[in-house]
């Protein structure tokens, strides 16, 4: 199997990087280092967070909307 297919496999999600491995991929989010996927743990959660807020903030039409940049 050719690296490149390895490597589009682990962003895709269909496979994981083992513990034991010295093989990371970079976070294109922030650039730290990651084992599964295309973005880190830390920036997946700020993710959820984000999302999470704003479908709060959309369910509440009465308060104003910010938007972070």
């Amino acid at each position: 199997m050719k690296k490149e297919n390895v490597l589009r496999y682990i962003k895709e999600g269909r496979l994981l990087i083992s513990e034991i491995s010295q093989m990371e991929i970079m976070c294109e989010s922030c650039g730290k280092p990651s084992r599964d996927g295309t973005i880190c743990a830390e920036c997946r959660d700020t993710l959820r967070r984000d999302l999470a807020q704003a479908m709060l903030d959309s369910a509440n039409p009465s308060k104003p909307r910010t938007y972070r940049t």
